[in-house]
C-alpha cells in the first residue's frame, strides 16, 4: 500500500474537520455529525498508515493507534465531561491531540521514505 494515499487523505480531512469544528464551535450552521463522520475518517486514515508502518516504525506505529483513539474519545468526551460551562479544557485537548495526529501521521510517513530510501543508498 503506497503511504500517498493515507497521507494526503489525514492532511485534507484533518484540515477539513478543523474547520468544521471551528464553524460548530463559532456557531455556523455545520452539523456536528459531519464534524465527526469527517474527523472519524481522518483517524482511519491515520490508522491505514499506522499497519503500514507496522514493521518498520512499530513504536510510532503504537502511538499512532492510540492517538487515533483519544481523538473522538475526547471529542464525545466534551459533550458529557463539561464541568457546568467549563469545557475549554476538553476542547483544547481535542484540538492539540487532533493536531498531533496530524503530526504524527507525517512523522510515519517520513520514517517510512526514509527506512524505504536507506538501502538504495547504501547499495548505491
Amino acid at each position: 500500500m503506497s503511504v500517498k494515499i493515507p497521507l494526503f487523505s489525514v492532511r485534507l480531512l484533518g484540515l477539513a474537520a478543523l474547520v468544521l469544528g471551528l464553524g460548530y464551535f463559532w456557531g455556523w450552521a455545520v452539523p456536528l455529525h459531519a464534524h465527526m463522520g469527517v474527523g472519524g475518517l481522518m483517524v482511519l486514515g491515520l490508522w491505514a498508515l499506522a499497519l503500514v508502518a507496522w514493521g518498520k516504525a512499530r513504536t510510532l506505529a503504537l502511538v499512532a493507534l492510540a492517538v487515533g483513539a483519544a481523538v473522538p474519545v475526547i471529542g464525545l468526551g466534551q459533550l458529557h465531561w463539561s464541568v457546568g460551562e467549563v469545557r475549554w479544557p476538553i476542547q483544547v485537548a481535542h484540538v492539540a491531540l487532533a493536531l498531533g495526529a496530524m503530526g504524527v501521521a507525517e512523522m510515519l510517513a517520513r520514517r517510512l521514505k526514509d527506512t524505504t530510501a536507506a538501502p538504495l543508498a547504501a547499495n548505491g
